[in-house]
Order: structure tokens, then sequence, then C-alpha cells
């Protein structure tokens, strides 16, 4: 938050009026939202955050456990700046590429070679392999 200015945020804090939340309110849910509101009422910078909608199914604990050690070495190398560190933040990305490439190429081989017996399936896998989504068909409609 690089714009964030602590001072004002809390004089905003202070001018709220807080008793509110205790004269106003009788049930614990009632005076939780009054004190919500009063509280977003200061306009308290919000921060984006990606969150992955869908699992993919290739990644396993060993894989996760590389990308959290990956962006550790890469945090520290940013600190520190040092050209080992920097070496050992490439050697383990290169590490974890690899090992999603491979487990990536695993995954859909042994689903395609499992779907040998059902073509809609393999397809399906396939068509999700390239990219290519269900798309529904849209007709044209009477509007009466």
């Amino acid at each position: 938050m690089k714009k964030f200015d602590t001072q004002k945020f809390v004089a905003d804090l202070m001018q709220q009026q807080w008793e509110n939340v205790y004269f106003f309110a009788e049930t614990p849910n009632a005076k939780w939202e009054i004190w919500k509101m009063l509280f977003l009422e200061v306009h308290a910078p919000l921060q984006n955050k990606k969150i992955r909608t869908r699992r993919v199914p290739w990644i396993t604990s060993s894989i996760k456990e590389l990308i959290n050690t990956r962006d550790k070495l890469k945090r520290k190398a940013i600190i520190t700046n040092l050209e080992n560190d920097w070496l050992s933040y490439q050697r383990t990305r290169n590490k974890v590429n690899i090992e999603l490439r491979n487990a990536r190429k695993d995954y859909y081989s042994t689903k395609i070679a499992g779907d040998k017996s059902n073509t809609k399936e393999a397809w399906k896998t396939i068509n999700s392999l390239l990219g290519r989504q269900n798309k529904p068909t849209i007709v044209n409609e009477l509007i009466v």
C-alpha cells in the first residue's frame, strides 16, 4: 500500500461515532453491522488479491512446497541482492518449471489413455488441453 496515510486513517477512525454501536443495537449481529458500517465509511484502501477458482489437478503437494521455496528464495534474493541468492532462486525456478511441465504432461497422457474407450470424454480432455471451452449455442429468439 504505497499511498496509504496511516495518520489520516487513524484520524478518520477517531472521528467516527463509535457510541452508536452500543446505543442503537441490541443483538451482537446488529452491533457488528453498525461497527462494520462505521469502519467502512473511513474508506480504508482495498487490496486486490488473485484467487484461483479452479484447482489445477496436476499440481501435487511436493510441487506446491517447491513453489513456496521458490517464492521465499526470490524474496530473499530481492532483499539481499547477492549473486548466490539469485543463482539459488534461478535453479529452484527452473526446477519448478520442469516439474510443472512434466506433471502436466503426465496428467494429460494418463487421462487421455484412460479415456480411450470413451471418445466423448477423450475429446473433452483434448479440448480442455487446447484451451477450448464449451460455449453455449445461442439461437436467435423471437420476441413476441
